[in-house]
């Protein structure tokens, strides 16, 4: 699937296309700093008598797999699927949280 990553300064946010999929049918883990998102596109074809069929819509397993950059807190991360698509929120460590000071120059 097709995903937008995007980076604030408290977490990142992955957002992934999955249509015509329920959330019960994908699977997210987190092993040796790598996300990966699991799932399966089912189809609706009938083996029908049919003499002529036309299938475009694809179906089968995917796996989506991404190093996870250091100081994501992974006991933080989350999921939500709505209308087809999965987002995930990866928290950053307090440690790694951009700041911001001002430097006075003399």
């Amino acid at each position: 699937p097709r995903v937008d990553i995007v980076e604030s300064s408290d977490s990142y946010t992955i957002k992934a296309d999955l249509p015509g999929i329920e959330k019960k049918d994908v699977k997210i883990t987190v092993e040796n700093d790598v996300l990966t998102i699991e799932g399966e596109f089912s189809s609706e074809r009938s083996k029908k008598e049919n003499k002529y069929q036309y299938f475009e819509r694809s179906s089968g397993k995917f796996a989506r797999s991404f190093i996870l950059p250091e100081g994501i807190d992974i006991n933080r991360i989350s999921a939500n699927m709505k209308n087809g698509v999965l987002q995930l929120t990866l928290p950053k460590t307090e440690k790694v949280k951009s700041k911001s000071i001002k430097v006075k120059v003399q």
